[in-house]
């Protein structure tokens, strides 16, 4: 559309005015501005229940989530509402770390690798405990969000339009992390153009959990109900 306009008015403004050049930009410009209004105006084919929660939307390759957070009795809780925007099954692989700081260290802060399966369509709520060292009570973090996702069927049709900030994707191969706490809490993964969120932690923290503690997922409405 800018080129369209910029074109647009270098063709009219010549000594010599090319009719068919500035037709040609004119077009170009007034079709984009139509092709952006049919973008932002068209309807989702489900509902949009992720755009029902608080919080801002992250987005990897059609997989949409929401990241939030719990504390009960001292443990962290971190939950991860979702929704894809294609109507075939997908597999999520999320990776959350402690950004690095100042010197390129970071707190001492488990990373976690959590695997969420969607179904066609699919909104759900991903729950589990997040271990934090106790010198770490009161304060605010920097969380580094990544993953990759995988669609066992292929994509298919797009059914939701509304997206989220991207995340980038694991440097290393997180599809053999185990789906437990236990196997979660391991060395820091190189992490590629990764997003950004803050997390703000309370005095009183429990930093003992059950380290088999299982990654629970529900699934809270999917294509056909």
């Amino acid at each position: 559309m800018i080129v369209g306009i910029i074109g647009s008015f270098l063709v009219f403004v010549n000594d010599r005015v090319n009719w068919a050049m500035l037709a040609g930009m004119v077009s170009l410009a007034t079709g984009s501005f139509g092709l952006l209004l049919w973008s932002i105006l068209r309807r989702d084919k489900v509902p949009d229940f992720l755009g029902k929660i608080d919080g801002s939307a992250f987005e990897r390759d059609g997989f949409c989530f929401k990241i939030g957070t719990r504390f009960d009795d001292g443990r962290c809780l971190m939950f991860v509402h979702f929704q894809t925007r294609h109507d075939h099954p997908s597999r999520m692989k999320l990776v959350l770390q402690s950004s690095q700081g100042f010197f390129l260290n970071r707190p001492n802060f488990a990373s976690m690798t959590v695997e969420i399966d969607c179904p066609a369509g699919g909104y759900g709520v991903t729950t589990f405990p997040w271990p934090v060292a106790k010198k770490l009570a009161g304060k605010t973090l920097s969380i580094d969000v990544a993953g990759d996702v995988r669609y066992p069927e292929g994509k298919g049709k797009m059914i939701r339009y509304r997206g989220g900030l991207p995340v980038g994707s694991a440097g290393s191969n997180p599809w053999n992390t185990a789906l437990t706490v236990a196997g979660a809490l391991g060395g820091m993964i190189v992490l590629t153009k990764p997003a950004k969120m803050k997390l703000k932690l309370p005095k009183d923290i429990d930093e003992n959990i059950d380290e088999n503690a299982p990654i629970e997922t529900q699934i809270l409405w999917q294509l056909g109900d």
